[in-house]
């Protein structure tokens, strides 16, 4: 959890640092040069893909995930 805990800390110093002047920077993403808002949408896209994973993972296992609880 620590390392998790990180990890989002990291993206959240990171993330803060954007500004719309910085939105077509090129950055290295994957191996190629890419605007940081390419990276900026990947990453949304690679942590709904997770979330997506870990939702299915804990229905299969009889678990509703929290974002589907009643008051959520």
């Amino acid at each position: 959890m620590a390392a998790l805990r990180a990890s989002f800390a990291r993206c959240d110093t990171a993330f803060a640092a954007v500004t719309d002047a910085k939105l077509m920077n090129q950055v290295s993403y994957y191996g190629s040069n890419s605007p940081t808002v390419s990276l900026l949408f990947g990453a949304v896209f690679d942590w709904s893909d997770h979330y997506a994973q870990e939702a299915i993972y804990l229905r299969l296992n009889g678990i509703l995930p929290p974002s589907a609880r009643q008051g959520n």
